[in-house]
C-alpha cells in the first residue's frame, strides 16, 4: 500500500471574499490582514476566484453586493451545537414527514438537522471552499448618506437573497458604529437625525423572529476586523468533536499557574489524588505552591487546612470536605505506611 493510499488530515482553513466594491475595502482588508498577524489565526482574503475555490454559482451570487462579506471553509461548517443535536438525533424518525423536507422549505429548527452525513466529516477531495458565514454590513455612512428606512430596506433585500440562494448559511448582521452614531447624536440634539436606538433593537428583533439572524455591533472598521478573525477562528475551532471539558468555564488568576517544571510536577501528583480534577488541583497549587507547603499547613492546622481547600470554589462549586481531608491524612505526618487514605483504595 503505497502513501497515496492514506487519507491525508484535512488541515482547516477559511477564507474571506470582500469585493473590491464594498465600503472601505482597502482598510478593511488591511486591518483583517493586521489583525489576523496579532492574533496568529491563518485566514486567508480574496477579491476573485481565480483559484477556483468557490464554486462558479456561490461566487457570482456574492460579486452582486458590496454590503455583504462571504466567509467560508474548506469543511463543512456545523456548530458544535448542531452536531450535539446531531448525535442525540440520529434516528429523525420522530420528525416525521418533516425530515424528508429541504431545510429551505420549513422554518423549524429540527428541520435543518435532516442532513444525516457526518457533521464532522472534512473530506474533500476537490478541495473546494463551502460556504459557512455571509456577513451583512451596515455602516453609519448608510444613515448619513440616506436614511435609516433605506438601510433596513437594503438589509432585508440582501438577507432575503440569501436566503434564496444559500438557505443553509448563517447570517448576521454588522453595525458599524451605528449605535454610537445614534447616541451622540442625539446628545448633541442633531435635528437631521430620523431614527433612534430603539429602531435598532427592533430590526435586531425582527432579523432574530423572522430570520433566525444574529446581530453583531462594532465600534469602528479595527473593532470589525478583529470581530471577523476571530469568528474564522471560531469556525476553524468546528472542523472537529470538541471535548466538553473545553466549554467548562475557566478559574481566573490560572492563566501563569503552569508556568515552571516544577508546578507542573506538582499539579500532575495532585492529580493522582482520587477526584481531584485538573481545575481543583491547579488552585491548589495556586494556594499551597509545593508539597512541602501542604505539609505545614497540615501539620500546623489539620482542620485550619481542610477549611481553606473546602472553600475553593470552581465554577460556582466548592471543594467536598471529603476531598479536603483526604489530601490533609495524605500530607500527615503522622500517616503510617501502608495505611489507607481513601477509603476506596485497595
Amino acid at each position: 500500500m503505497g502513501a497515496s493510499d492514506y487519507a491525508q488530515p484535512l488541515i482547516p482553513c477559511t477564507g474571506i471574499w470582500l469585493q473590491p466594491t464594498t465600503k472601505s475595502y482597502r482598510e478593511i482588508s488591511e486591518e483583517i490582514q493586521r489583525q489576523m498577524e496579532l492574533l496568529g489565526i491563518p485566514v486567508t482574503i480574496y477579491s476573485d476566484n481565480y483559484d477556483e475555490l468557490l464554486s462558479d454559482d456561490v461566487y457570482e451570487f456574492i460579486t452582486k453586493f458590496d454590503n455583504a462579506y462571504l466567509i467560508a471553509s474548506n469543511f463543512k461548517y456545523t456548530t458544535h451545537l448542531e452536531k450535539a443535536l446531531r448525535s442525540k438525533s440520529k434516528d429523525l424518525t420522530f420528525l416525521g414527514p418533516a425530515a424528508c423536507t429541504s431545510p429551505a422549505s420549513s422554518n423549524s429548527d429540527l428541520v435543518e438537522l435532516s442532513d444525516l452525513s457526518d457533521p464532522c466529516d472534512t473530506s474533500n477531495e476537490d478541495q473546494f471552499y463551502y460556504p459557512a458565514l455571509g456577513l451583512i454590513i451596515a455602516t453609519r455612512e448608510d444613515v448619513q448618506n440616506s436614511s435609516f428606512g433605506l438601510m433596513q430596506q437594503n438589509i432585508i433585500s440582501t438577507v432575503d437573497s440569501f436566503k434564496t440562494i444559500l438557505p443553509e448559511m448563517k447570517l448576521i448582521l454588522v453595525l458599524n458604529g451605528i449605535r454610537d452614531y445614534a447616541m451622540h447624536a442625539s446628545e448633541k440634539g442633531q435635528e437631521n437625525l430620523h431614527f433612534n436606538v430603539g429602531q435598532l433593537d427592533e430590526l435586531a428583533c425582527r432579523l432574530l423572529i423572522e430570520y433566525r439572524m444574529d446581530t453583531m455591533e462594532v465600534e469602528d472598521n479595527v473593532d470589525m476586523a478583529k470581530s471577523i478573525v476571530k469568528i474564522c477562528q471560531s469556525i476553524q475551532a468546528c472542523s472537529h468533536r470538541t471535548s466538553p471539558e473545553e466549554f467548562r468555564e475557566k478559574p481566573q488568576a490560572y492563566n501563569d499557574i503552569m508556568s515552571s517544571r516544577q508546578t507542573k510536577l506538582w499539579i500532575t501528583q495532585l492529580l493522582q489524588i482520587p477526584d481531584v480534577g485538573k481545575d481543583v488541583a491547579k488552585a491548589i497549587a495556586l494556594l499551597y505552591p509545593t508539597p512541602g507547603a501542604v505539609i505545614k499547613a497540615v501539620e500546623k492546622s489539620p482542620e485550619g487546612f481542610i477549611d481553606s481547600i473546602k472553600n475553593i470554589t470552581i465554577s460556582s462549586r466548592k471543594v467536598s470536605i471529603s476531598v479536603a481531608r483526604r489530601i490533609a491524612k495524605l500530607y500527615s505526618a503522622h500517616v503510617k505506611p501502608g495505611e489507607k487514605v481513601y477509603e476506596g483504595a485497595r
